[in-house]
């Protein structure tokens, strides 16, 4: 559905679940990292609206929480986005010809247990940290062992207390309780097609529920692995003859993945340029456009926008993970190098090539994106002081060095066909 944020739509918050201030901890520590502080103050800021019954908020417009915030509309909505995605929110609105009325249902989030055993969101948590900040994220929350030897049970048991007079039936329908709001996920593949096509699940006429399948699901968007190694690995998770373990089935992907990519952890590409190393940008300085969209765009939407598809090949993601993981570099820089290295290379990318360059701004400090696009601009220029023309001939076929289109020129913005001029749109709201 098409719908365009105004501020004067309205909305009101509604609390789906029981919020403790503990899930302020694992809201910081563990989701924080994947959808980033913006979207984590939105959800604390929706948590204020609530009554003192913590219930129900009063009607409020979207003016009123773009200045709370000091956002503007478009980083509300895009934050309000993250929080759907991940599961923390659910949104509906009722439109009409003047305004639009907003439903924001709050959710709790997972709770560490499950939080880790959810391999999407331990992988996005991965993917945002790395594996030392990972390790210590995950220490925070794990139970120390503390020893019982020589200790006895004497804890005293309801009926030596405790007479039960009547049965009192109780309505428990309508109770407050824990709520969690399941993130939605577009498989790669058709499950329940993989799963007709495993010749152990069809033979042993075993029954797969909904969980299971929605694990696949979780996993096949995580790991893209083909039909045949899918099949492989769900025969290998059968236990008995008549049920997918779904733990056995979590540890076979992850086992597989590791012995296949040197023991790493799968990645999800949707980290942008850190708040603390953004710059303060002057609308007037030429590159500002381009500094702001290298900044806010994740990597895999900018490359697909310079390669101009809806998807990236398997190949392109791992270069992307090299760049991250491997070599290091911050999301904004990456961005930065993609763009010097296609536009010199006719948009073309090489893992090699990309890697080598990477490593070598990463040991040269570069943090931000000006240091990147300032440091390509002096290679250029470098290149080009070494030559008398910007043409290079070579047994009789001229080759023509392009630089990036950033460099010493007016910015000229490219159309994101895969996020429908979403990038575009931001350029906009400046």
């Amino acid at each position: 559905m098409q719908n365009n944020l105004k501020l004067q739509d309205t909305f009101t918050v509604i609390n789906r679940t029981i919020l403790h201030d503990s899930d302020r901890n694992i809201l910081t520590i563990l989701y924080q990292p994947i959808v980033g502080a913006m979207a984590i103050n939105l959800y604390f800021t929706f948590w204020t609206y609530l009554d003192q019954s913590s219930l129900l908020s009063e009607v409020t417009n979207h003016k009123q929480l773009v200045n709370y915030m000091g956002l503007s509309l478009s980083e509300v909505e895009d934050a309000r986005k993250y929080l759907e995605a991940i599961g923390l929110i659910k949104t509906y609105v009722r439109q009409s010809s003047e305004l639009n009325d907003y439903r924001i249902e709050l959710f709790s989030p997972l709770a560490p247990s499950e939080f880790f055993r959810n391999p999407l969101l331990c992988s996005a948590l991965y993917s945002a940290l790395g594996k030392a900040d990972y390790d210590k994220a995950k220490h925070k929350f794990i139970i120390p062992s503390i020893k019982t030897d020589g200790y006895v049970d004497i804890s005293t048991p309801f009926h030596s207390k405790f007479n039960v007079i009547d049965n009192v039936g109780v309505d428990i329908e309508n109770i407050r309780k824990k709520n969690y709001s399941k993130f939605k996920i577009k498989s790669s593949v058709d499950i329940d097609r993989i799963l007709l096509s495993t010749p152990d699940v069809v033979s042993n006429n075993i029954i797969v529920p909904e969980s299971t399948k929605e694990l696949l699901c979780k996993l096949t968007f995580l790991y893209r692995y083909n039909d045949v190694t899918t099949r492989e690995l769900i025969s290998k998770s059968i236990k008995g003859k008549n049920v997918i373990d779904e733990k056995l089935l979590i540890n076979n992907f992850s086992a597989y993945y590791k012995f296949e990519s040197n023991n790493l952890l799968p990645t999800i590409q949707k980290r942008t340029q850190p708040m603390n190393l953004r710059e303060d940008i002057n609308p007037k300085d030429k590159d500002a456009k381009h500094i702001y969209v290298f900044e806010t765009t994740d990597n895999v939407s900018y490359l697909c926008s310079r390669l101009k598809v809806k998807r990236l090949s398997d190949t392109h993601i791992d270069i992307l993970n090299s760049l991250a993981i491997n070599v290091g570099l911050n999301p904004g820089v990456i961005n930065v190098l993609l763009s010097y290295i296609l536009s010199d290379e006719k948009n073309t990318l090489n893992k090699n090539f990309a890697t080598t360059i990477g490593a070598d701004w990463k040991r040269r400090n570069i943090q931000t994106v000006s240091e990147a696009m300032n440091f390509a601009r002096t290679e250029a220029q470098n290149r080009k002081s070494k030559q008398t023309k910007t043409t290079i001939k070579t047994k009789g076929v001229v080759k023509v060095e392009t630089p990036p289109e950033w460099f010493d020129k007016k910015i000229e913005i490219e159309e994101n066909i895969d996020k429908s001029n979403e990038i575009e749109n931001l350029l906009n709201s400046l």
